[in-house]
């Protein structure tokens, strides 16, 4: 017997660790969470800590930033540019990227690097 326990009202991913995320209709849920979330992020150049990615508690302006998937680059989850605070479109691995975000960080340039993908478990 199925007994209900919530209703999923919205499904939001995020594909580069805090900028925007994009409403989804659908996802598959795997150990890690949803398939292609939090694939991408900036890493601080200077930084030698154990947790070295730029987030949003280090620069706020990373929440303005919005992952655009074109047709003509897409592959899978990835994002093919990013869409700036000022509405410009940039490559998600071009180095107007990283200098732009580099920036506004006041340090030198942050890398894009990509997480592992995870296995994904399908429900049955």
């Amino acid at each position: 017997m199925l007994i209900e326990i919530g209703h999923v009202e919205a499904i939001f991913r995020y594909p580069v660790k805090s900028m925007g995320g994009e409403r989804l209709e659908a996802a598959k849920l795997g150990w890690h969470g949803l398939d292609g979330d939090r694939r991408l992020a900036f890493r601080r150049v200077d930084d030698r800590s154990g947790f070295p990615w730029l987030t949003a508690s280090k620069l706020p302006d990373l929440l303005l930033f919005a992952p655009q998937r074109r047709e003509d680059g897409a592959q899978g989850d990835l994002p093919t540019h990013i869409r700036t605070p000022d509405g410009e479109e940039m490559p998600v691995f071009g180095e107007d990227l990283a200098t732009e975000v580099g920036r506004l960080y006041r340090a030198p340039p942050a890398l894009l690097v990509q997480a592992q993908e995870s296995p994904v478990l399908q429900a049955t």
